[in-house]
């Protein structure tokens, strides 16, 4: 379908920040992209020169970049992060700065500029290290670090923006996982792909932890029916968006499993203790399909899969390359910066 007005997403270069893009522009919608290209614009080969697409290479606390990238726009999807908790620690008043203090000018701005729609892209990492199974949304947060703490506290920030003419929904999303165009090497399912695949053994810590995933494909057929759907559902909503609750364990056997099938020297598991701080959780994502039809459908296989078919292709070789590391990709900005 086509659309007048445009969609803006934050961080639109990012790992799912670039699917998400790819998807709206295949669904016939202009987009706009604001992203500072920390991770470069691998992300967004093939649509660079799509006439439906403006790239506006801006941090997300440059509000003037912002005020510009908001002009006609129907949406805002605020993907824009320093993204997981280890990344989070390098820098605790940079990731705040980020992924926090940058809310309230944006949600401003956009307002003003007469957007309908704010997605805000919040995290299971709320929820930590929690025995409970099946968590839900009203379930009591146990946020550890920096990353969660943030998540957290915007969500609270978001919901005030809320009016009737401007509708506002946090996504709590699971572990993320599946090729992407910008790939991520340091999201667990990803990770043990991309070691079995390279190195043929797997060293699981533990391995009972609980981990919920989805597939990024499925967060961005859950964003179109965010698009779609009538807001007054939603609106000031918060939701998880999960697809299968996993173990650690079960998810290295799913890549010995899947790279076994190459014809290559067989995968070895071998298993060490538990780290410290090994967040587990088993969330519930009940309310998103009850209240918008909407139910995360591919399997972790299924993502997994997708990795391995990346690799045949010869999208990808070295799983541990410093550009699949978020972590690490910042470090060495951050260690540059304070060299410099």
């Amino acid at each position: 379908m086509t659309t007048e007005k445009r969609i803006l997403v934050t961080g639109g270069a990012g790992y799912l920040g670039s699917a998400v893009t790819k998807m709206l522009l295949g669904r016939g919608r202009q987009v706009v992209v604001l992203d500072d290209l920390t991770y470069g614009t691998a992300g967004l080969d093939g649509v660079l020169d799509d006439p439906r697409l403006e790239l506006i290479r801006a941090d997300v606390r440059d509000r003037a970049a912002v005020r510009s990238a908001v002009q006609d726009v129907e949406a805002v999807f605020h993907l824009a992060a320093i993204a997981n908790d280890p990344s989070g620690d390098l820098d605790t008043a940079l990731t705040r700065s980020i992924n926090l203090d940058a809310y309230a000018p944006l949600l401003e701005e956009a307002r003003a500029a007469g957007a309908r729609l704010f997605v805000n892209a919040s995290s299971f990492s709320v929820y930590g290290v929690n025995v409970t199974p099946n968590i839900t949304e009203t379930d009591p947060l146990n946020c550890r670090r920096e990353y969660s703490r943030c998540k957290a506290e915007s969500e609270a920030v978001v919901r005030s923006f809320t009016t009737d003419t401007f509708a506002t929904v946090s996504i709590r999303l699971a572990t993320m996982c599946s090729w992407s165009p910008r790939m991520r090497f340091d999201v667990i399912a990803n990770q043990l792909l991309g070691i079995a695949q390279v190195e043929r053994k797997v060293v699981v810590h533990g391995g009972e932890q609980q981990r919920p995933h989805i597939d990024i494909r499925d967060v961005c057929d859950l964003f179109e029916v965010l698009l779609e759907a009538p807001r007054e559902k939603y609106s000031g909503e918060v939701f998880n968006a999960g697809g299968e609750n996993v173990t650690i364990r079960q998810l290295a056997e799913l890549a010995r499993d899947i790279v076994g099938q190459d014809g290559g020297e067989p995968v070895e598991l071998t298993y060490e203790p538990g780290r410290a701080d090994e967040r587990s959780y088993h969330v519930n994502s009940d309310k998103l399909e009850r209240v918008l039809g909407f139910r995360a459908k591919r399997t972790i296989r299924e993502s997994m899969q997708s990795i391995a078919d990346a690799y045949a292709r010869g999208e990808w070789s070295d799983s541990h390359a410093d550009e699949y590391h978020n972590i690490r990709h910042l470090g060495n900005r951050l260690a540059a910066a304070a060299v410099g």
